[in-house]
């Protein structure tokens, strides 16, 4: 997924000019769209709005902006779409030449017929002063300052405005609408909690994570992990550790194999859905593990991974299905479950272990629906509080589980 920074400069290039489609040359479905936000701020008369489209290796195939003359949200969007491509959809307005509004991004499915998106909500861009970029783990926030004694944080597009705290030590800010959530400066070094979540040691700027591997199994036990460019074989229930130089893998269509001579072993990756057999937790990839003459099986990579990477739309909830036309939504991104429950946005944390995963009380916003939706969004939000554990299905749905009943399922 691309950064914020990176849409915005490429959003910022677009709006200065009005463009034409890219895809003129390939057959489009027409596609609909309109952009809000929830806030009530007028756009000014000068205000502009660039949208783009990419398809899934971040090629854009389609851009254009133009001048809102006065108009205000929602401002609807009709576009031809190139068929038969997945891709993703994003738009900003930008107000005396700076990004104002943005969206966070939109899947387009592949389909050859004409698409009516949802209403699509625009996020606030806000100003932030002294503002410095830190690598907190695997995650990179932005922190920067507002007014005398305020603070601002920038996670993935989502801000969180902070307040200073009176402390014996540095500088402490946190939410006061985000309960876990603040970041500790002392000297040159900072803390963050997400949402009560601590991503990871915090490290200032941008940074290319190096190379990480994770795998293991059971009967007996076992575990590979690298970080950087060392590797550690932990074997036989913790009897045996032996380490190595994390070679380059040789990459075999969907698998990779690491020989690592050292150690007298050799993993292969391979990219296939892989449960653990003692917790059913599912994992992106399967893993064989060759130490001399013994061969282990396991499940390799994080089960993050197939939570991430954009939007699931829910279709069910307790096996009664959901309302028809009604827009359910969750994305998974740095410990924090969001979205729509098809009425309200909707914020919670959730935090994966070993045995499973759950969901903590989050919060809403508190918008009047009909009575329908707003029942359907509470069983949605109850469905979520009780969810325990989750699996991939073979035909690609995310399903919810609780007590290893199915309460959500969802597809992208």
């Amino acid at each position: 997924m691309r950064t914020l920074t990176a849409h915005l400069s490429t959003l910022f290039l677009l709006a200065s000019v009005v463009t034409s489609p890219l895809v003129a040359q390939e057959a489009t479905r027409e596609v609909s769209a309109s952009i809000t936000y929830r806030q009530r701020i007028a756009l000014p008369q000068d205000a502009r709005v660039a949208y783009e489209l990419r398809n899934d290796d971040g090629d854009v195939m389609l851009e254009e902006a133009f001048p809102t003359n006065g108009a205000q949200v929602p401002i609807d969007l009709l576009f031809g779409a190139p068929k038969d491509r997945d891709l993703v959809f994003r738009a900003a307005i930008f107000v005396e030449d700076q990004p104002a509004w943005l969206t966070d991004p939109v899947d387009i499915p592949a389909g050859a017929e004409p698409l009516a998106l949802a209403p699509i909500l625009l996020n606030q861009v806000k100003p932030m002063g002294f503002a410095s970029t830190w690598t907190c783990g695997e995650t990179e926030v932005t922190l920067g300052f507002v007014g005398e004694s305020g603070a601002r944080l920038l996670v993935g597009s989502r801000f969180v405005d902070l307040e200073q705290d009176r402390t014996a030590s540095g500088a402490r800010f946190s939410s006061r609408e985000e309960v876990g959530t603040w970041v500790w400066t002392k000297g040159d070094e900072l803390t963050v909690s997400l949402a009560g979540a601590n991503p990871g040691e915090c490290r200032e700027g941008k940074e290319e994570l190096p190379l990480t591997l994770r795998a293991g199994g059971n009967e007996p036990g076992w575990r590979v992990t690298a970080q950087g460019g060392s590797v550690t074989l932990v074997l036989r229930n913790g009897e045996e550790t032996r380490t190595a130089p994390l070679p380059e893998p040789q990459v075999d269509g969907i698998s990779r194999r690491y020989a690592m001579p050292e150690a007298d072993a050799q993993l292969v990756v391979t990219e296939e859905i892989c449960h653990d057999t003692m917790t059913g937790m599912p994992y992106p990839g399967s893993a064989v593990l060759q130490v001399g003459d013994e061969e282990l099986t396991g499940c390799a990579g994080d089960p993050a991974e197939l939570l991430g990477g954009g939007e699931w739309r829910v279709e069910d909830i307790g096996g009664g299905g959901i309302i028809d036309s009604s827009h359910l939504t969750m994305t998974f991104e740095d410990g924090r479950v969001a979205g729509s429950n098809g009425c309200n946005r909707y914020f919670a944390s959730y935090e994966l272990t070993g045995e499973g995963l759950t969901i903590a009380e989050g919060g809403a916003t508190m918008m009047a629906c009909a009575e329908a939706l707003m029942k359907q969004g509470q069983r949605f939000t109850e469905a979520l509080m009780s969810v325990n554990g989750f699996k991939i299905a073979e035909d690609g749905a995310l399903v919810l589980t609780a007590s290893e009943k199915p309460v959500i399922v969802a597809r992208r």
